[in-house]
């Protein structure tokens, strides 16, 4: 007979042999599984030189669910500057594509540093962007903007800057003769003071590196109009008669304001008659030299020495303080036969010129 209690003890025995066999069998099963879906990733990368103008796709099969650990596998190299499009630690899935953009080293130079950036982009303009360096639409930027980089490039940026200005300036007064017959040649007085006046100037100032390199007039706007000098001169002349002597010809001394602006101090003041020769030989006694010597030229005037010392300097002009005629400054460095006394011969360069002159009333100065 069967032993009823043994029977029910190899049952239950087998039985838990049996369970420990299926969940060993579903863990094999499972573990299979996992290893199989890690075994199947594809891995797309695409190598990208943008300044080089090149580009290279290769598909490769990984266990890896890291980049990095999945770039080691493969002995691709990510050198500094290259760029990836994903995350370190951002988990690789099958037929993922990765993009490498590959970079190059460049300088960039201002006024005030040389920086040195990493950039994977084709052109100067988009590497400086890529680069967070700000540029203005006027600023200089060698190479161009357009060119492309190549490696060590350097990217020189002057800073441009066009600025509006407003100055201020003086408007110089001008100053105004009026004649006075009431007072003797060679006088003087002061009706009224000039006053400088005042205006804003404006400018388009350009600047490259905080230095001034351009500056254009805009117009400008009177703020003060400027008050003009008034300056009575006489024209009353002093008539004298002249023998020889000097000493009775001598007038008091004073300042010449003459009709072209110019002022001169003088010691003496004649009125004499004018006439006119010229600087040729023919007319000089076969010489182109005066009495003292020096070359005949406009300029050289014949006196009496007993009047006018030889080497003086006068200033001639007619008896109207200049309003008519002015032969102006010259030197007495020359005599003449007829001229004596109240006489003064002018030089011109030609005969003509002589001729027109003719015969004139004059008021000589000698000057200090």
């Amino acid at each position: 007979m069967f032993d009823v209690k043994e029977m029910l003890s190899a049952f239950v025995k087998d039985k838990k042999r049996l369970a420990g066999v299926l969940v060993l069998t579903v863990m094999f099963v499972a573990a299979m599984i996992a290893v199989n879906i890690v075994s199947v990733k594809e891995i797309t990368v695409k190598d990208v030189c943008l300044w080089a103008d090149t580009e290279t796709t290769a598909v490769y099969k990984t266990k890896q669910s890291k980049i990095s650990e999945f770039f080691k596998e493969n002995n691709i190299i990510v050198n500094e500057g290259d760029r990836v499009d994903m995350s370190e630690n951002q988990a690789l899935t099958d037929g993922c594509e990765i993009v490498l953009a590959r970079g190059t080293k460049i300088t960039i130079e201002t006024a005030k540093e040389s920086t040195d950036i990493f950039t994977t982009e084709p052109t100067v303009e988009a590497a400086l962007l890529q680069a967070g360096i700000a540029v203005g639409e006027l600023d200089e930027i060698t190479p161009s903007r357009d060119s492309r980089i190549v490696p060590d490039s350097v990217i020189n940026i002057a800073k441009i800057e066009v600025l509006e200005i407003c100055e201020n300036q003086e408007i110089p007064f001008k100053t105004v003769s009026q004649k006075d017959s009431s007072m003797t040649v060679g006088k003087m007085k002061t009706i009224n003071e000039g006053v400088n006046g005042v205006k804003e100037v404006y400018y388009t100032v350009t600047l490259k590196d905080g230095y001034q390199i351009g500056k254009e007039y805009k117009g400008e706007s009177v703020i003060t109009e400027p008050v003009t000098k008034t300056v009575a001169v006489g024209t009353k002349a002093v008539a004298r008669e002249y023998n020889i002597s000097p000493v009775a010809t001598q007038a008091s001394s004073g300042t010449l304001l003459t009709s072209r602006g110019e002022s001169y101090r003088y010691k003496a003041v004649y009125t004499m008659k004018a006439t006119a020769y010229d600087t040729l030989p023919s007319s000089n006694g076969g010489s182109s030299r005066t009495a003292t010597g020096i070359q005949l030229k406009p300029g050289v005037v014949a006196v009496d020495p007993r009047v006018i010392p030889l080497g003086s300097r006068v200033y001639v002009e007619s008896v109207d303080g200049g309003g008519n005629w002015s032969y102006g400054y010259a030197i007495a460095g020359d005599t003449g036969g007829a001229i004596k006394g109240n006489r003064i011969d002018l030089c011109f360069s030609t005969t003509a010129e002589a001729r027109r002159f003719g015969v004139r009333q004059a008021t000589v100065y000698v000057l200090e």
